[in-house]
């Protein structure tokens, strides 16, 4: 397992790129109306991104898993 952190210039910049990883997945809660929609939620949600800044831009961190699987076929 690797960790990958990358910076970003803005809290748009960020979510574009969860967002491009596949970390976008519509919940139940989202889907109930509890997502970002709306520009004071996003306006909430870049402020508190807005304290993880660092002098690179604002970190993300997520883990990457390679996994190999190989099939066996049974010989009789």
């Amino acid at each position: 397992m690797t960790t990958r952190r990358t910076h970003h210039a803005t809290p748009a910049d960020t979510l574009r790129a969860l967002k491009r990883i596949g970390a976008n997945t519509i919940t139940a809660s989202v889907a109930a109306g509890a997502g970002l929609s709306g520009r004071r939620r996003f306006d909430r949600l870049a402020q508190a991104l807005e304290r993880w800044r660092e002098p690179a831009g604002i970190p993300t961190r997520y883990r990457v898993a390679t996994v190999l699987m190989q099939r066996h076929t049974l010989q009789d």
